[in-house]
């Protein structure tokens, strides 16, 4: 039933959406934007995030997941979800290697909130941050088991594998979804 239930909240959200054709046009040009690739099929997409979709929601982690889902479908990125709840997006591939935990990556970051809000740039720096996988946040160790060398991808971290309920005081609120946009060197 419950089944029966969401695919219907799917098709009514699908029907509204097909109903106004500049809706897409919109979230293509926004796509187009934050240089990421089009989605062809929007539905497709929809269809796919709302897998996750947590229906009346009560933890604040049912909240975020929710939130990531609708910002993805506003946003027309093509998110892959993990079993953590991390969302990924590669958004250029590169030609390298995978990466290997035990070297010193070099990558070039932005990081930003939902609203667009920048917290912290390698790229304002000038130079990129010096790591092994491992010594960053939950969210950045788990995803960069995804990407190679010079690829770029989008990670978008809910707070409990970004900073949780203790925030990074003068940086990030408390218990805030986070966005990066990184290039791995």
């Amino acid at each position: 039933m419950k089944n029966i239930l969401l695919l219907l909240f799917l098709g009514l959200i699908v029907a509204c959406k097909k109903s106004d054709s500049n809706a897409i046009s919109d979230l293509s040009d926004k796509a187009s934007e934050a240089n990421v690739p089009k989605i062809t099929d929007q539905n497709e997409l929809t269809a796919r995030l709302f897998q996750n979709y947590i229906p009346n929601p009560i933890v604040l982690g049912h909240h975020e997941e929710n939130t990531i889902i609708d910002y993805a479908i506003e946003y027309n990125l093509d998110l892959q979800r993990s079993q953590s709840g991390l969302y990924y997006m590669v958004t250029k591939n590169g030609t390298g290697e995978s990466l290997d935990r035990l070297e010193t990556l070099s990558v070039d970051y932005k990081g930003s909130f939902l609203d667009g809000q920048t917290f912290d740039s390698s790229y304002d720096r000038g130079i990129p941050i010096k790591f092994k996988i491992g010594q960053m946040m939950a969210g950045w160790n788990e995803g960069l088991r995804y990407l190679k060398h010079g690829d770029e991808a989008i990670f978008i971290i809910p707070s409990r594998l970004g900073y949780g309920k203790k925030g990074f005081p003068g940086y990030v609120p408390a218990d805030k979804i986070l966005r990066f946009d990184i290039k791995v060197h």
